[in-house]
C-alpha cells in the first residue's frame, strides 16, 4: 500500500524520539542496582517494562514501593513507546521498502533486514503476533515499527496490543506479588524457580512465535 511521504522534519523528530527512549532503556541496566530500593519509579520510567513491573510487584509486597505510582510511571510510557515506533514505522515505510541506504540512526532503530523477516511472520500471524509478543521476550518495539510499514489497520493493532498489555502487565503483576509472598514466607527457592519459569515461559513463546 502506497502512502504520501511523511515530511522530512516530522521523520527525523520521531527518529530521535525514538533513539532517546531506546538510550533511557539502555541506561537503566547499569543503574539497576543504584535504583533497586531506593528510587525504583525512576527505574520504572528510565525502562518501563514486564519485568520491572514484576520487581515492582514484588518490592511492594515487601512495602518499599507504592504499586500505584510504579503502574502510573511504567504503563503509560509502556503505550506511548509503542505507538512510537508505529508512527515511526509508517513514516520510514517507503524508505524501509527502498533500496537505498537508511540514515546511521535510523539504521540502528529500523534494521531492515529485520522488518521484512517480521513482516512476513506478521502477515501470517497477524493481530495474534501483536497480542503474544507482550508475553514473550520479543522486540516490541521493532514490532510496532514493522507494523507501521505494513498493512495491518491501525485500530486492530490498537486492540491487539492493548488487550496484551493490559493482560501482560495483570499476570507480571500478580506473578511478582506471589514471589513477594513466597519470599516473605521464606521460602526464596520458590523465587527462584518462579522467577525461572517465568523466563522459561516466556523464551519458549518467543520461540513458538517465531518459528516457520
Amino acid at each position: 500500500m502506497t502512502r504520501p511521504a511523511s515530511p522530512k522534519r516530522a521523520k527525523h523528530l520521531l527518529l530521535w524520539l525514538a533513539a532517546v527512549r531506546l538510550v533511557a532503556g539502555a541506561v537503566a541496566l547499569p543503574l539497576f542496582p543504584f535504583l533497586y530500593r531506593r528510587h525504583f519509579v525512576v527505574l520504572a520510567l528510565l525502562r518501563p517494562s514486564q519485568i520491572v513491573l514484576l520487581a515492582g510487584a514484588f518490592l511492594a509486597r515487601q512495602g518499599d514501593v507504592f504499586l500505584p505510582t510504579v503502574l502510573l510511571a511504567a504503563v503509560p510510557l509502556q503505550v506511548l513507546a509503542i505507538w512510537l515506533y508505529f508512527a515511526l514505522g509508517r513514516a520510514w515505510s517507503e524508505d524501509i521498502d527502498g533500496d537505498d541506504e537508511l540514515p546511521f540512526v535510523a539504521a540502528r532503530l529500523l534494521n531492515r533486514d529485520q522488518i521484512r523477516r517480521l513482516r512476513d511472520v506478521l502477515e501470517r500471524k497477524g493481530a495474534r503476533l501483536v497480542f503474544l509478543a507482550r508475553f514473550a521476550i520479543f522486540p516490541t518495539g521493532l514490532l510496532s515499527a514493522t507494523v507501521g510499514a505494513s498493512d495491518m489497520e491501525p485500530r486492530r493493532f490498537l486492540w491487539a496490543d492493548g488487550a496484551g498489555l493490559a493482560l501482560s502487565t495483570a499476570a507480571s503483576v500478580g506473578a511478582g506479588y506471589v514471589l513477594g509472598v513466597a519470599y516473605g514466607g521464606a521460602r526464596p527457592w520458590v523465587v527462584a524457580v518462579g522467577v525461572a519459569g517465568l523466563i522459561a515461559l516466556s523464551g519458549t513463546l518467543t520461540w513458538l512465535l517465531q518459528r516457520d
